[in-house]
Formats: C-alpha cells, structure tokens, sequence
C-alpha cells in the first residue's frame, strides 16, 4: 500500500471517527430532560403569547363601559359624548355615556355614584370641575382605576372638549381650528439602485431585532454549552481514552457539528412552529373580530432573509464554537472557565450593542465597517440585512472574511485543544499557550 493511499485511508478512518463523536454528542444532547423540556417549552410559550393577545383583544373588543358624567360647568357633557367616539371591532361604541344630575351637593352625589359602581350599574364616573377651564382638572372614579388605555381616552376626549369650549368662548370654531391643524402623515420610500420605490415599513427594525437577539442567545448558549462539553470529559478524564482513538482534531471538530446540529435542530422547530401560529393566530384573530395588529407582516419575511439568517447562525455558531472549544481544553474547573471565557463573551456583547447603532444609522460609514468585521458580523450584517440595507457586494465579503477568519479560528484551537485537552493542573500561562502555537 503506497503512502498516498495509507493517507487516504487515515483520512476516511479520522472522518468516520469524527461523524462517530458528533452523532455521540448530538444524540447525548437531544435525549437530556433539558433539551427535551427546553424544545417543547419554548413552543408552548410562543403559542401562549399568541394565545393570550388573541383572547385579550377578544374580550377588550366585547366590553362595553358605562360611564356617568357629572359636568358641572353644564356645558361640556354634549362635546364629550360627541369626542369620545372609540369603537369596539363590531362598531359599538365603546363607552356608554350617562348624563348625571347632582344630588343635593357634590358629596352625596359622589356617594350616589360610588353605590352604583359597587351595584354594577356603572364601571366608573367623572366628574367635571366647575373650575376645569382654569385649573385643567377632572377626576375619575372606579372599581378599577388603573385601565390606562381608557382612561387615556377619556382624558383625550375631556380635553379635546374643554379646548372646544374655550375656543368657542374666544369666538372660534374648534371643529374648523382641528381640521387646520391636522398632523401630516409621513409614508417613507426606499428608492433602489434601479430607481424602484419601495415603501418602508417599521416592521423591517422588530425583524432586525427579533433575529440579532436571537443570534446573540444562540451563540451564548450552544457556545458555553461546548465549552461545558470539553471541561466535562477533562476534568472526568474520559478524553484520555477518547484521544487514544480519534485524534484531538476530529474529536473537537465532531463535538462543534453534534452540538451544532441539535441547535440548528432546535431552531428549526421553534423556528416551525413559530411560523405556524404566527400564520394561523392572525387568521383565528380575524375569524374572532379581534385586531391581529403587525403580526400579519410578520408572516411575510422574505425567505432570502430567512437563508441568510441561517447562514449566518451556522458560520457564526463555527467562528465562537471554536473559540470556546480552545478555552474548554485550557481549564480545570468551572471559575476558571467563566473568567476565560469572558472576553468571547464581551466582543459578542459589543456586537450586539453595536446593532442598536446600526439599527439607528444604517448607511452611516461606521455601519458599513462594523458590518465586516468577521467577529460582529453574524448580528451586524444581519442587522443589515434584515433592514435592507446591505448591497450584495458587502453580504458576500463579509460571509468571506468570516470563513477566512473561521478557518484561521479552527487551525488555532485545534493547536490549543490538541495540547491542552491532556493538560491537567495550574491554568497554563500565556506564553506557554503561545509555545503550543509555534510547536504543537
């Protein structure tokens, strides 16, 4: 047998050996009580949160108040009723609106009112200051006081009311005066390279945010989970009998792709699942008459973001993987693991606080740079990229840098966790790591 041929056979036995540890890790991962009550958990949370706003906007559409009003200025009453005009889903009005007369004097009224909110017969009642036009007060009163939304609204209405009739008082229109005075709406066009107009949606900046958080969340997790993973067999000394048959290489490499498949499996399902009650909650929202609000653009992420979003989980889950898998091999316990493993942690830290710069400015010089550095690019330029605003010439560059600096990432954590997974004792300095660099 020729030594060509001898290479290539060690070759195919270090791969087979290689896929042997990552189904080992993969199927030690997704059998545990965690992944499994994670996996399920996560789902049943997303369709609780659907769940929850779909019944409370069914029954905030449903409930009708009944408010008395005692005005005591004998002017306001009727502007109000015609300014508190919010409606249900159905098109009833949501507040109720009786007219009070006062009873002997404001505090028997006030006990009048307050006997018929405890029977039921009025969810609150207002009160209307003889002095409102000077000293801008009115109170409210109610077994519940603190439905901020409604009591917004009648707040809006008493005002838009007092205005009117000050306005009135000086000899103006207040009707005329709000028509004038009507808030221009401002719509936002993205115009592309070839002179297309797009219009702009904010939902573009709550995609780019669920993604990169997402992002931040997996790599902090699956990379301390593979940190975990190489302490444990250190520190157990299982990796002396593992390393006597695969060689540190193909033992680290099959341990990133077993933990990084069930991630990515992870996701996929969350991922599935999300989609389904996303698609099927607003339809059920629709069918109850209650408001689905932005999630319909949600249902509508283009499928190109979505292949970019898992290019970039798989490359970045790589890049820091390794950088994990290389301190897991130079720790003996758990503290010195967390103080080693800290500055992986502040620069993805710093990527994602650099997405909320990003988010803000996204054509500013400063996005562009941060995009392509390799270690922020998998939130930076998906950040980008979920907002529109990356051209392919800096996708592509930036998917380059980070495969080039994956691969120089992998070649030095090979060299650490080749010599450091057999190293026991004192944490090793860094010229002795530095000396495993240059000869091992």
């Amino acid at each position: 047998m020729t030594s060509t041929s001898t290479a290539q056979h060690d070759r195919a036995g270090n791969l087979i050996k290689m896929f042997t540890v990552m189904r080992r890790e993969f199927l030690s991962r997704v059998k545990t009580k965690g992944f499994i009550i994670g996996t399920i958990l996560m789902p049943l949370f997303i369709v609780g949160i659907f769940g929850v706003q779909i019944w409370l906007a069914t029954i905030s559409s449903d409930e009708i108040k009944k408010v008395g009003v005692l005005d005591q200025t004998g002017e306001l009453y009727a502007s109000l009723e015609n300014n508190l005009d919010a409606k249900t889903e159905n098109g009833t009005r949501l507040f109720n609106l009786e007219k009070i007369e006062m009873v002997n004097n404001l505090e028997t009224s006030k006990k009048v009112l307050a006997e018929r909110v405890d029977a039921g017969d009025l969810d609150y009642y207002v009160i209307l200051d003889q002095g409102i036009h000077e000293n801008n007060h009115a109170e409210i009163y109610g077994k519940t006081a603190s439905d901020f939304r409604k009591n917004n609204e009648i707040e809006s209405a008493i005002t838009k009311a007092v205005i009117d009739q000050r306005l009135t008082r000086s000899g103006l229109d207040g009707e005329n005066i709000r028509k004038l005075m009507k808030p221009v709406r401002l719509e936002a066009f993205k115009i592309s390279g070839e002179g297309k107009e797009q219009k702009e949606s904010e939902m573009k900046i709550v995609i780019a945010w669920i993604l990169c958080f997402f992002l931040y969340m997996a790599m902090i997790l699956y990379g301390a989970i593979i940190l975990r993973s190489v302490l444990e067999e250190k520190t157990s000394r299982v990796v002396e009998s593992v390393v006597s048959s695969v060689k540190p290489f193909y033992l680290m490499a099959g341990k990133l792709l077993g933990v990084g498949a069930m991630g990515l499996a992870q996701f996929l399902i969350w991922a599935t699942v999300a989609g389904l009650v996303s698609f099927y909650g607003v339809t059920v929202a629709g069918m109850l008459g209650a408001n689905a609000g932005p999630n319909v653009e949600l249902t509508h992420i283009p499928l190109s973001v979505l292949g970019y979003f898992v290019l970039f989980f798989v490359l970045g889950y790589f890049l820091y993987a390794t950088l994990y898998a290389g301190v897991g091999s130079l720790v003996n316990s758990d503290q010195d693991a967390q103080h080693m493993a800290m500055p992986i942690t502040m620069i993805f830290m710093a990527a994602f606080f650099c997405s909320i710069y990003i988010i803000n400015n996204p054509t500013a010089a400063a996005t562009k740079v941060l995009s392509l550095i390799p270690f922020f690019a998998p939130i930076t330029m998906m950040t980008r990229i979920a907002m529109e605003t990356a051209t392919p010439v800096e996708i592509v560059l930036s998917i380059v840098l980070m495969i080039v600096t994956l691969i120089g990432c992998v070649w030095l954590s090979a060299k650490i966790f080749r010599v450091g997974v057999l190293m026991y004792g004192k944490r090793p300095t860094l010229p002795e790591v530095i000396k495993w660099l240059r000869y091992a």
